[in-house]
């Protein structure tokens, strides 16, 4: 193996993985509860290096050895994971629109830091984008069509006769026929949305642009029963920095251009080799 040549191609292929993150948080820029992702580098494996073929090289111990120990030569870097980064206080912005909701932790409470549970053809997914809608059907749904969940299941409502409360209860008016002004004569629960937490936020696993998959190192969603307050006409933007994205990206295009001149130099070094090691006069 040459080492030069696999070196620079491992540090290529990284910074591929890293401007394509980087492009992919620019494009969610203004993504409702988007979360930016990181690439996170390791060292490829090292080698240990020795020397071979000594003839008359002892340890201190007096004991022969026929390829002594030099120590660890590294042979490049790799991805090793695409983090993804949560704001425990994110930013709102105000919309005024009756089905658009933000969670909004309260500071110092453990696991204030919530999800709206969403049921999707492919199971439970959780996500802190709240830009909602109703389909024909009268369910409440994400803008993908996923279905959110309350305590009870799908929740189901008519526009003129439903509120959300800061607590997550929805409440309609046994009295109103649909007709004319909702005076909220006689308020009744018609369901509580489905709000979890989990112990390890850095365990979830992205699915798409705004959904998290519950996993083994997540920990199973918990029902927050307090430490989180829901803000209806508001939303969460995203947490992408643009100016931090975009000096992110020229480090990486620059990074990725010397990784190439490190293989254009040793092939040069390589071409040297061959043509003019061994030649005579």
């Amino acid at each position: 193996m040459d080492r030069g040549l696999y070196t620079g191609a491992l540090a290529m292929l990284a910074r591929v993985t890293d401007t394509d993150v980087i492009s992919n948080n620019l494009a969610n820029l203004n993504t409702v509860g988007y979360k930016r992702d990181t690439t996170v580098y390791r060292d490829f494996p090292s080698i240990l290096a020795h020397r071979l073929h000594d003839e008359k090289f002892y340890t201190p111990l007096h004991i022969f050895d026929r390829a002594p120990f030099v120590g660890r030569m590294g042979t490049g870097v790799q991805v090793d994971d695409i983090v993804t980064e949560h704001d425990i206080s994110p930013s709102l912005r105000q919309t005024d629109q009756p089905l658009d909701m933000a969670l909004e932790g309260i500071p110092g409470v453990k696991r204030s830091y919530a999800f709206f549970e969403i049921m999707t053809p492919q199971g439970l997914r959780y996500t802190r984008a709240g830009n909602f809608t109703v389909n024909a059907d009268g369910y409440l749904v994400t803008q993908d069509g996923a279905q959110v969940l309350g305590e009870k299941g799908p929740i189901q409502i008519n526009l003129q006769n439903v509120r959300f409360q800061p607590d997550g209860t929805i409440l309609y008016n046994a009295q109103y026929n649909g007709t004319g002004v909702n005076m909220w004569e006689q308020p009744r629960e018609l369901d509580k949305l489905r709000i979890v937490s989990f112990e390890n936020v850095g365990g979830l696993e992205k699915v798409g642009y705004t959904f998290f998959k519950a996993t083994k190192e997540s920990g199973p969603p918990q029902t927050v029963l307090f430490g989180v307050k829901l803000r209806t006409g508001m939303l969460e933007v995203s947490n992408v920095n643009p100016v931090r994205e975009m000096v992110d990206l020229i480090k990486s295009q620059r990074a990725y251009e010397a990784a190439s001149k490190v293989i254009t130099t040793h092939d040069n070094l390589l071409g040297q080799a061959i043509n003019n090691v061994g030649r005579v006069g």
